[in-house]
């Protein structure tokens, strides 16, 4: 039986936008970077996850959500939250059974929107509301 380590660190993005927070030395994290080392799992192993993340993006969060969670009916998924598991980490931190740090901070909020033009836009939304 083997343990596997994943490090859900920085912004949550896309896997296409892992390129450019690589380049400039950013922690980020992407499905793919979870998806690669649960291909290194089988049956039985170890996996603990620790999460000191923002958030970021809601639907990467919600696919490494399903990504764990489906990893846990074969896996031993454990997760850490050592820091901070904020917005869309924290969605990702509900995949299995979870442990926090005293120190450490989960939030989670409604969803936000913005709207941005000039007045008759904002008439506009005004009369649909």
């Amino acid at each position: 039986m083997a343990k596997h380590k994943i490090d859900i660190r920085g912004v949550l993005i896309p896997n296409s936008y892992k390129w450019y927070y690589d380049w400039f030395g950013e922690d980020s994290t992407c499905p793919r970077d979870i998806s690669n080392i649960l291909n290194l799992a089988r049956a039985g192993d170890d996996v603990e996850v620790y999460i000191n993340s923002p958030g970021g993006v809601i639907d990467v969060g919600s696919e490494i959500y399903t990504l764990l969670r489906e990893a846990s009916m074969q896996y031993n998924v454990k997760i850490y939250i050592v820091g901070e598991a904020c917005s869309a980490a924290s969605v990702a931190a509900c995949a299995a059974y979870s442990e926090m740090s005293p120190t450490a901070l989960m939030m989670v909020h409604c969803v936000s929107t913005g709207i941005q033009g000039n007045h008759t836009d904002m008439e506009h939304m005004a009369e649909v509301l």
